[in-house]
């Protein structure tokens, strides 16, 4: 089996309730990363839900919430053929974490397909996240 993760950290003073804001509101996640088109929450933002994600570069995909601890974490996770990518966002003591991580057979397809272009993408998609909560900018729920 293959495995492949690449994480992303960075410092904020933002409050954990103002990035729990940005993450929690499904909608809006397209206007902190520049890599989803769009993305939808199919019922409430807590665990065994489903989210769905139109990549910028990809097909439409859904994705289990596998663990939600709001002002903490959450993870999703999606089952492809062969491989699961797992999402992992943290935040803890301001310092905000998203971690990738891909297991199975095709995750050497699924990295060169867009593993490395999320890997590009998520230093910004956090810095951006982080000026959101930090200049206090709202999201509308939609």
């Amino acid at each position: 089996m293959f495995y492949w993760t690449f994480e992303e950290s960075a410092t904020t003073t933002a409050s954990p309730e103002a990035i729990w804001e940005l993450w929690s509101n499904v909608d809006s996640w397209s206007k902190w990363d520049c890599g989803v088109k769009w993305a939808k929450l199919e019922t409430t933002f807590s665990q065994g839900e489903y989210i769905s994600i139109k990549p910028v570069n990809g097909p439409k995909v859904r994705c289990l919430l596998e663990e939600v601890t709001p002002f903490k974490s959450f993870t999703t996770r999606n089952n492809l053929p062969f491989t699961t990518i797992i999402f992992r966002h943290q935040i803890s003591n301001g310092v905000i974490t998203h971690k990738v991580e891909m297991r199975g057979f095709l995750t050497p397809l699924f990295k060169r397909l867009f593993g490395k272009e999320t890997q590009r993408e998520l230093p910004q998609a956090i810095r951006t996240l982080i000026d959101m909560a930090e200049n206090n900018t709202k999201t509308t729920k939609e």
